[in-house]
Order: structure tokens, then C-alpha cells, then sequence
């Protein structure tokens, strides 16, 4: 074999090397099974833990709510400067979503609780039919956060 055709060879292995390092280290980034980034992945985990803990505290009063909604918010938005690819993107998409579930979840509890402090109503049936409805929309809201949990927690 000639110097010439040696040469040729180490560059194809090395070539050869290098497109199995790239495709290599980027598989390795990647993590859970929606394929995060590494940066995303540990970003979403604490983001999850955020606002599981503001889920606790939904129906608490505003000095125990707040802070954890805040810190939720706040992770949120960390996982949306951290989007490096697709997974990520709609990761940061999904943290949103639950962060704005919790807002109108929080709306729809105080026209709760206003509606229930009014005066009584004369109509005792349309009252009935009033506090089933919006008992209904607090529970849809609070199915809401949980799926939109559920649906963050399944990128890790």
C-alpha cells in the first residue's frame, strides 16, 4: 500500500470517527422519552416540582398560593429561554399552558366564592342549577391542571 493510499484511508476513518462522535453526542443529549434537550430535561424537572407545589396550594389563600405560583411562573419561563429543539419548545409550550391553567383556576375560584357570598336568591331551583355549574367549571379547571401536569410530566 502506497503513503498516498494510507492517507486516503485515515482520513475516511477518521471522517467515519467524527460523523459517529457527532451523532453520538447528540443522541446523548438528548433525554426522556420526547427527547429533551439536557439543558430542557433538568429545567422541566424543576418546572414539574414548581408547579405541583402551586397545585397544593390552589385553593390556599393568596400568602400561600402566590409565592409558589410565582416560582412556577418563573421556571416557566426559564424553560422557554432553554428551547433547543422541538421536545423542548413544546415542553415550554406545555409548562406555559399549566402556569395559565392555574391563573383561570384561580379566576374561576373567586367568581366562585363571590357567587356563594351574595345575597340569596328568591329562586331556589335557578340557585341549585347556578351552584352546579359553577362547581362544574372548578372542577373542569382542576382536571385541567392535573392533565396539563400529567401531559409536562411525560417528557421526563
Amino acid at each position: 500500500m502506497t503513503e498516498l493510499e494510507h492517507l486516503h484511508i485515515q482520513r475516511r476513518v477518521l471522517g467515519v470517527c467524527i460523523i459517529i462522535a457527532v451523532l453520538g453526542s447528540s443522541i446523548a443529549c438528548t433525554r426522556g422519552p420526547k427527547g429533551l434537550s439536557r439543558s430542557a430535561y433538568l429545567a422541566a424537572e424543576k418546572t414539574v416540582s414548581a408547579i405541583k407545589r402551586a397545585n397544593e396550594y390552589r385553593d390556599a389563600g393568596v400568602l400561600l398560593f402566590e409565592p409558589r405560583f410565582l416560582e412556577a411562573e418563573r421556571e416557566a419561563d426559564g424553560m422557554m429561554a432553554l428551547r433547543n429543539n422541538a421536545s423542548d419548545s413544546a415542553a415550554a409550550d406545555i409548562a406555559r399552558s399549566c402556569v395559565k391553567d392555574l391563573t383561570l383556576y384561580r379566576e374561576i375560584q373567586t367568581i366562585h366564592l363571590n357567587y356563594l357570598n351574595r345575597p340569596p336568591s328568591p329562586n331556589f331551583h335557578q340557585k341549585a342549577l347556578d351552584d352546579y355549574d359553577d362547581q362544574q367549571m372548578v372542577g373542569d379547571a382542576r382536571e385541567a391542571i392535573d392533565g396539563c401536569i400529567a401531559t409536562l410530566s411525560g417528557y421526563m
